[in-house]
């Protein structure tokens, strides 16, 4: 017995509802998902170096025992310098420290403090240079987890022609400082990157370590 034309007619009705309801189910999810990733990447600019309140608290405590040395918030470039060399530099400053201290009972902090300023200007640039190397490696360990919070964003890459951030700004300003490079022009967040990206595939290419 053949199927009437209105039954066929209504399983193609039921069968376009059903692909509907697929379809509109299948933009839900997707859009829940792109939600969740832009979610995601909206904490990870903000949020991805989280401070540990003790942080402070240790710095504090810290800095209570270099106050106590007579060092100042000026030496601390100095002090970084110093701790940023190999054990055997580090050694032949302190010997260097203490013959300079003469005869007499000399405490491991008073040599420590001679020693910053036998090493001066060389010590403070050292130092300086580690804290922006400590922060140019910071850069793009988070560049990378912002992009990967946001895989879309990365595909697509309309990242690279959002505004440059604050970081990236500050980042650049201090590298043309230390560096006594002309600041770049107008740059957008892809072509800050591609700056900071060459400067350090530049520093790399002549043995400087990053």
């Amino acid at each position: 017995m053949g199927v009437k034309e209105d039954e066929i007619d209504m399983r193609v009705a039921v069968g376009s509802v059903d692909e509907a309801v697929d379809a509109r189910q299948a933009l839900s999810v997707r859009s829940a998902e792109l939600a969740a990733q832009r979610r995601l990447a909206l904490q990870a600019e903000h949020t991805l170096v989280k401070r540990d309140p003790r942080d402070m608290a240790s710095a504090i405590a810290l800095g209570f025992v270099c106050v106590r040395l007579g060092l100042r918030a000026a030496d601390s470039w100095k002090l970084e310098g110093l701790l940023s060399e190999r054990v055997g530099s580090l050694v032949e400053r302190l010997n260097e420290a203490a013959a300079h201290l003469g005869t007499g009972e000399h405490t491991g902090g008073e040599a420590l403090v001679r020693a910053l300023d036998l090493g001066g200007p060389e010590l403070a640039a050292q130092g300086e240079f580690e804290a922006w190397n400590r922060r140019v490696r910071r850069y793009f360990d988070e560049h990378e987890q912002w992009l990967e919070a946001d895989l879309e964003l990365r595909r697509s890459g309309k990242w690279r022609f959002k505004k440059m951030s604050t970081g990236q700004q500050e980042l650049i300003r201090q590298t043309c400082a230390l560096f006594e490079i002309d600041l770049p022009g107008h740059l957008t967040r892809g072509s800050a990157h591609d700056w900071l990206s060459q400067y350090k595939a530049n520093l790399l290419y002549r043995g400087v370590g990053i």
